[in-house]
């Protein structure tokens, strides 16, 4: 994004206006749950659009994680296109529970439609994206929210059965979501939450991924079309947990096309045309 034009902002201080080069705007407060303001960047193209655009939510085991270094290149690939992206933080373990980040989510797409006009966005053509934890999060907003709220959804290393996970990842899980047991992690599965209101969905999956095993992502892959729900897999050869990890590989298995083109399909009807 060598070419952009960089800004930072506590507040939306900019006019609908065409802008002349792509922008990078950052720290805009998007929520105040508790009374702690939570922030985004947002990257707007050239153009008086209006574009589709995508929420990337980052990863980090629930605990951590941020919306720029964590998400690096899934924000480089969606700069590359005729997106507006926004890229989030929410609230972590051990002082939230990954609910909370649930609600920070559904806020973000409020914040998002709300302000469509000032970030030449077609609020009919909203995505999210997530990787690792924040795959499981958009995931769930898939079927919390809908179709109608949102129009694509993609996940990264995405885990799908809780109760499936290697003993030590369901020990960390238990402590951050204060569940207990294959009950109460099956409840909290998305696998369990595939319903028919659930926009398309791609996963992201590398095939030797260490700590979400690719399995995950094929059970869900058969559970959505079990259901007749639109659903993609594309597997990362060789590739491991994170689009970090893809990015330094000599061949990623091409994962940036894939997320463009996969956005760029299924955000392209816009609102004029409905």
């Amino acid at each position: 994004m060598s070419t952009d034009h960089t800004h930072s902002a506590t507040v939306l201080s900019f006019q609908p206006a065409p802008f002349a080069t792509a922008e990078l705007l950052q720290n805009i407060e998007y929520a105040r749950p508790g009374g702690s303001a939570l922030a985004l960047d947002a990257f707007v193209p050239a153009g008086t659009g209006p574009f589709p655009a995508v929420i990337i939510v980052h990863g980090g085991g629930f605990t951590g994680g941020d919306r720029r270094h964590a998400v690096a290149p899934l924000r480089e690939a969606l700069s590359d296109g005729d997106f507006v992206w926004f890229s989030i933080d929410y609230r972590v373990a051990p002082a939230h529970k990954p609910g909370d980040a649930s609600e920070d989510v559904d806020a973000a797409v409020e914040f998002v439609r709300r302000h469509a006009e000032q970030f030449k966005v077609d609020s009919s053509r909203i995505g999210l994206l997530g990787e690792s934890a924040g795959g499981y999060l958009v995931l769930m907003a898939a079927s919390r929210l809908g179709g109608d709220r949102i129009q694509a959804v993609a996940a990264v290393g995405a885990p799908a059965q809780l109760w499936t996970l290697a003993p030590e990842i369901i020990t960390h899980v238990e402590g951050v979501f204060g569940l207990q047991g294959e009950v109460a992690l099956r409840a909290a599965s998305p696998i369990i939450h595939v319903c028919e209101s659930m926009p398309p969905v791609l996963l992201l999956h590398g095939s030797r991924d260490e700590h979400v095993p690719l399995v995950q992502a094929e059970a869900l892959y058969k559970a959505m079309k079990a259901r007749q729900q639109s659903c993609e897999l594309h597997i990362i050869r060789d590739g491991g947990h994170s689009a970090n990890e893809w990015a330094a590989m000599p061949a990623s298995g091409g994962f940036p096309p894939v997320l463009r083109d996969w956005f760029t399909r299924r955000l392209a009807t816009t609102s004029l045309s409905l």
